[in-house]
């Protein structure tokens, strides 16, 4: 579809790949100018979808589960979440194993790590570790935390300089509910950095990593729904 990409300069563009859903969820790899340039046609993704190393894709799947599909397009893996829903986004880690998110049915945000086998190999409930970043009454009690983006912490200039708090492999969150993105100490659970100012239903908080501008900064997209509102109620 030549609508999808309406301005392309190469000089400004961080070049690459951009795998999105398609019609009937299915997901596609397009280059910079809109072309397709493979497909998972055999592939039903719900929501985010993630593309691996060896060219697999990893996303959650329609229903309650996550799922994988190698290039082809044949499941090669899958991860049921009976009673709870899987949602916004799932991560393999460096370790090989998968972290995903679950709202459980009358719970609260759960990160679950997952190895090949099935097995759930660490656990990490929202309120257990939030302590003061939770308010006294949720806006949303019945979704409070509402985390909608994970990343496991790249190589990063705070922690070769000694800051403990960005090691590698600790998880930047960001919880939409809360207008606040943190990190979360693994494998204690400890949420060991926090930051809210300015922030307004954000999503996608992600550190910049070596190869990138500014190693160590850390990218959001933030609505500022307030700011919407307070400019078209004036």
């Amino acid at each position: 579809d030549p609508g999808w990409v309406t301005v392309y300069d190469p000089k400004l563009a961080w070049n690459g790949y951009t795998l999105t859903l398609h019609d009937l969820r299915i997901p596609v790899l397009l280059d910079m100018n809109g072309r397709p340039v493979h497909g998972w046609r055999e592939a039903r993704v719900k929501s985010r979808v993630r593309l691996l190393p060896d060219g697999s894709i990893l996303g959650i799947g329609l229903g309650r589960q996550v799922v994988e599909y190698d290039w082809e397009g044949r499941q090669t893996w899958q991860f049921r979440t009976p009673g709870a829903i899987p949602h916004h986004d799932v991560l393999r880690l460096a370790n090989g194993n998968t972290l995903v998110l679950i709202l459980p049915d009358g719970g609260v945000d759960t990160l679950l790590e997952v190895t090949r086998a099935g097995q759930v190999a660490w656990t990490w409930r929202a309120t257990d570790h939030l302590g003061a970043l939770l308010p006294a009454r949720p806006a949303h009690p019945h979704d409070v935390t509402h985390i909608n983006s994970l990343q496991e912490l790249p190589d990063n200039p705070w922690f070769a300089a000694g800051d403990r708090r960005f090691r590698p492999g600790n998880l930047l969150v960001s919880a939409r509910n809360l207008n606040v993105i943190f990190i979360v100490e693994r494998p204690s659970g400890k949420v060991v950095w926090s930051h809210t100012e300015g922030l307004d239903r954000q999503h996608e908080a992600l550190m910049n990593g070596p190869g990138l501008p500014s190693p160590g900064r850390i990218r959001i997209f933030n609505n500022r729904l307030q700011s919407f509102w307070s400019d078209h109620q004036s």
